[in-house]
């Protein structure tokens, strides 16, 4: 039977079934400014092989973002891919969310394996995309959200969304002053009094790997 054909619980019982993994919690970065240095650095010095699955924001559009996926498995040595379509979240393999689209998570069956997709929304200066990223993802993993606010133009998105995160039971990290190209939004949140801790940049990758085993 062609893959076309099989209902949709079909196809997911069968993901199920060939062990397909469910990440025990997830870490969102918020990165508008310079994302490619700050994940390469992030990325590049932490051990994601369990535990924990990984949705990068940054402010970069589709297909640029792909080619930042691409260079940034090559330069890290995991698989990092642009978010183009509903698929499986599993631990140790990071998405890019591109700057027109939020993202949704939902299960393929109570307690079965994690999955995610893009949602269009309007121009990136006009939307709430992460705060409306966080508040789906509360819906699947509860407290078990770490929100990693790197360097970027402060909005009350990135506020509202650090604020849903604390609410949920979740923590919120923020890049500090001197490792940050633009400190706005993580002095945003810190000022907001969000922020469970301050991080230099060379240890944002250190708390993912902690993340990572749980």
């Amino acid at each position: 039977m062609h893959g076309d054909l099989i209902p949709a619980g079909a196809r997911e019982a069968a993901g199920a079934a060939e062990g397909i993994p469910r990440p025990a919690s997830l870490t969102i970065l918020s990165c508008a400014v310079g994302a490619d240095q700050l994940l390469g650095a992030v990325l590049g010095s932490a051990r994601l092989d369990a535990g924990t699955a990984i949705a990068a924001f940054p402010d970069v559009r589709k297909g640029f973002c792909r080619l930042l996926a691409e260079r940034l498995s090559a330069e890290c040595g995991i698989s990092v891919s642009e978010l183009t379509g509903l698929q499986a979240h599993t631990p140790g393999s990071p998405v890019l969310v591109p700057a027109q689209c939020s993202a949704r998570w939902s299960e393929a069956a109570p307690g079965g394996f994690v999955r995610v997709e893009p949602v269009e929304t309007a121009t990136p200066e006009q939307t709430a995309r992460l705060r409306d990223a966080c508040a789906s993802a509360v819906g699947v993993f509860g407290g078990s959200i770490r929100l990693l606010v790197l360097s970027g133009m402060a909005s009350n998105d990135v506020v509202d969304a650090a604020r849903l995160v604390k609410n949920s039971g979740g923590s919120v990290s923020v890049q500090d002053e001197s490792t940050s190209l633009i400190w706005d939004a993580p002095r945003a949140v810190l000022q907001a009094g969000l922020a469970d801790e301050v991080l230099p940049l060379w240890d944002v990758g250190s708390l993912l790997a902690a993340a990572a085993q749980g």
